[in-house]
């Protein structure tokens, strides 16, 4: 079926494209994805392939509730190629009527008419345009909402790959820190920024825009640190359930504890020490330890009041990172692991120190690095291999 839209005409380098507005249905039912349209087979040679594949669980956990869930939604235009039923020499892969003078800067006002014979294809964006497929099927009333659309024409695989690289070469996605510093609507994000400012151990000591604290910086923890820090406070409370006032003092409160049973972050609130220095001895100073940390307390103080006393076997551990007890759980000879495998076998150690149970998979982890190390594992912690705490 034949398609017009209207389009304004202009040039990058060697390509011409052409820039229109059409609306979720249309690049819905319009735009295909270059998988299905050559055939892709998991036997299919990657080097054959135009861009890579498309990715259906992560639009489906991610984009599809962000388009759906937030009214405000927005997109970046998905770049088309429009490839011609026929190709040869000279085809003008994407015809189109000039309907009005000429914009200075070279650029022209037209319509781009398709005669129903050509494949457009996403060459950038096939993971938007999925999740608007998707969105239209929960939603039909999405299909009015317009996309802006970069057209370009189809002249070889070679320079199709060129493109997508292109693409995609220069993009670079921002820090952490800095997603969650401008995110304003993620109620965690806003408890752990108020924390900033309620917390004297945090005020004027976060690294908002790197994931990484620098070797000479005054902050002590990074902001992507303390939102997971906040988010295991929280204890699986979803985001109806948060009270930001009252959630607030709680959680400054555990801070407060915490400051109280750590000999490290009490010299930085004390600034008896400069966080630099620290860092470079205490495996408390370091963001892995920071996340694992938050996980331990949470579980050992719950809803209770009584934080203080339930942190205080925080106190006779030494955080130094020479601490052979470290070795093989967060350390390995002199470098410090940051993995999400390090962070949930480092909470186990410091919830065994806490009194509390462990998992029994992290247990049975632990059990073999210290055995690894020739010493004898606790007894407490052997028993915890079975989910149950030594009586």
């Amino acid at each position: 079926m034949a398609s017009t839209f209207p389009a304004v005409r202009g040039r990058m380098g060697e390509t011409e494209f052409f820039c229109s507005v059409l609306t979720y249905g249309e690049v819905a039912r319009l735009v295909q994805f270059v998988e299905d349209v050559d055939d892709w087979t998991p036997d299919t040679d990657p080097e054959s392939k135009s861009q890579r594949r498309l990715n259906t669980g992560r639009v489906e956990r991610e984009m599809v509730p962000y388009l759906l869930g937030v009214t405000d939604h927005f997109y970046s235009a998905l770049t088309v190629e429009v490839r011609p039923a026929l190709l040869g020499e000279g085809d003008v892969a994407v015809p189109f009527v000039e309907t009005g003078p000429a914009i200075p800067g070279g650029m022209s006002v037209g319509q781009v008419v398709l005669d129903g014979t050509e494949t457009l294809y996403a060459l950038d964006g096939q993971h938007r345009l999925k999740s608007i497929q998707l969105a239209i099927r929960q939603r039909p009333d999405m299909a009015r909402e317009q996309i802006a659309v970069i057209m370009v024409p189809f002249r070889s695989q070679r320079r199709s790959q060129l493109l997508f690289s292109d693409l995609n070469r220069y993009a670079k996605s921002p820090s952490k820190s800095i997603s969650l510093l401008f995110s304003h609507r993620d109620p965690i994000v806003t408890l752990a920024k108020a924390l900033v400012e309620k917390v004297d151990l945090l005020n004027g000591r976060v690294e908002f825009e790197s994931t990484s604290l620098s070797k000479h910086t005054p902050s002590l923890i990074t902001l992507s640190t303390l939102y997971e820090m906040t988010r295991s406070l929280l204890r699986g409370r979803t985001h109806d359930e948060i009270d930001s006032s009252g959630e607030l003092e709680r959680q400054a409160a555990i801070w407060a504890a915490m400051v109280d049973s750590i000999a490290p972050w009490r010299q930085v609130a004390d600034r008896t020490e400069h966080p630099a220095y620290l860092r470079g001895k205490y495996l408390a100073m370091h963001g892995v330890c920071q996340q694992a940390i938050g996980i331990a307390v949470a579980a050992a103080v719950g809803d209770g009041s009584e934080t203080v006393t339930l942190l205080a076997p925080l106190r006779s551990v030494d955080w130094r990172t020479t601490n052979p007890e470290w070795q093989g759980v967060a350390v390995q000879g002199r470098h410090i692991s940051n993995t999400s495998t390090t962070v949930r076998n480092l909470a186990g150690l410091i919830s065994l120190k806490l009194g509390l149970a462990v998992d029994p998979g992290v247990a049975a982890t632990l059990v073999t690095i210290i055995e690894a190390r020739g010493e004898v594992a606790p007894q407490e912690l052997r028993a915890m291999l079975n989910g149950q705490k030594a009586s």
